[in-house]
């Protein structure tokens, strides 16, 4: 059984130029075993991958804290758990906001 291939045609009718021009792989494919970790050449092998992470709430914040308690790493935890607190915080505050009377209106 075939485990490590950058393409694999199957069936008579299947040329490799089918995958060299129409079919999806191209011709530059893996070697001298390269195909174990890697595939074809594609246009993402070009691209760089990113990740963004954004957080607007206070439980992500709060479970991070407590998985970097658990293996040990307090500055993380602690940079976690004043994160959650100025965001709590901060959400206290909008809240409080509404809560006073508009000062134009209060002024007509």
């Amino acid at each position: 059984m075939f485990t490590s291939y950058g393409a694999l045609f199957l069936g008579e009718n299947t040329p490799v130029p089918l995958g060299d021009y129409a079919a999806g792989p191209n011709h530059t494919l893996p070697t001298s075993g390269a195909a174990r970790y890697t595939g074809g050449l594609t246009p993402f092998t070009f691209l760089r991958p990113q990740a963004w992470v954004r957080n607007r709430g206070t439980e992500l914040p709060a479970l991070a804290a407590k998985l970097a308690n658990l293996e040990g790493l307090t500055e993380h935890e602690e940079a976690c758990t004043m994160r959650a607190k100025l965001q709590q915080e901060k959400r206290e505050m909008s809240e409080a906001k509404h809560l006073l009377p508009d000062t134009e209106s209060a002024r007509l």
